[in-house]
């Protein structure tokens, strides 16, 4: 195992190496193995190559940095500029460290986003298993256009779970409710204002010029007719003039009254005038209410 974990430092000055790069081995070499693990990473950033990649994943297995160190190592097998020698160590070092590491086999149904601990891994079919942190809980979510599917595992080390996520649909949103709307309080409708039905004489202007007329005439007659029939003795044969009129006069009377009952008449509606305040409750407060028929 340790030479499998030693880094070459023959390399160490020269000029085609980057900067991060030889500092890196000078910290490994001294035992610093999580610095070095980030001057590696460095170099790897600046120029890309399989060297800063190999030393970077032995850094990080020194550093018991082991789900990182598998990362790299799986990537470094990928390379095609990968020292077969160091693929054929990589192979052994992926084997020692599965057994660090727990593991989660996650079926999902095809097409389904997985996610593990809020970060997505990938879409189901996954062929491998996930690396995870032993010893810890993890959350494995998975959605499928509007289906959601979701578990809480916990693996211990060297520990392969199966994870099958069953997907359902997601809870429609409750739906929003507009907002209430304040109205004023309507005002009940103005009574009808009540009616009472009265005979009304047809040609009301002939009716009362014809019983005007004739009342006027049966006053005049008669006080006429009184006057001569009640004078004094020399008036003679006036008394029998003065009869005649008043008799006159109190016939017309009479049939004044007879005109007034006996004229035909027609129905009519006379509607009433009402008004009236009452007290009532408005939005800005106490008020009254004016309500009246016309």
């Amino acid at each position: 195992m340790l030479a499998i974990l030693s880094v070459s430092s023959a390399a160490v000055g020269q000029s085609r190496n980057a900067p991060e790069y030889d500092e890196g081995i000078r910290l490994f070499d001294a035992g610093n193995y999580g610095d070095a693990a980030d001057k590696f990473a460095a170099a790897l950033a600046a120029k890309g190559e399989a060297k800063s990649l190999w030393s970077l994943s032995l850094a990080e297995v020194r550093a018991e940095r082991p789900l990182r160190a598998l990362e790299h190592l799986r990537q470094y097998q990928r390379r095609p500029d990968a020292k077969p020698e160091n693929v054929r160590r990589a192979e052994r070092l992926i084997a020692e460290l599965q057994s660090r590491v727990g593991h989660l086999r996650i079926i999902a149904p095809d097409g389904a986003v997985i996610s593990v601990d809020e970060k997505v891994v990938g879409t189901a079919p996954l062929i491998a298993p996930l690396d995870v942190t032993p010893n810890e809980e993890h959350s494995i979510d998975a959605q499928l256009g509007a289906k959601i599917g979701d578990a809480k595992r916990v693996a211990a080390p060297g520990e392969e779970l199966i994870v099958n996520l069953v997907l359902r649909e997601v809870p429609a949103a409750a739906a929003i409710q507009p907002p209430s709307v304040t109205r004023e309080p309507a005002l009940a409708p103005a009574p009808k204002p009540p009616e009472r039905v009265e005979l009304q004489a047809s040609s009301p202007a002939l009716f009362h010029t014809l019983v005007i007329t004739t009342f006027v005439s049966s006053f005049a007659l008669g006080g006429v007719g009184a006057y001569l029939y009640m004078c004094h003795p020399d008036c003679g044969d006036h008394r029998v003039l003065g009869g005649a009129l008043l008799g006159t006069g109190v016939a017309m009377h009479i049939g004044g009254y007879v005109l007034y009952a006996a004229w035909p008449r027609r129905p009519h509606v006379v509607t009433e005038s009402r008004l009236g305040i009452a007290p009532s409750a408005l939005p800005g407060g106490a008020g009254v209410t004016v309500v009246g028929a016309f």
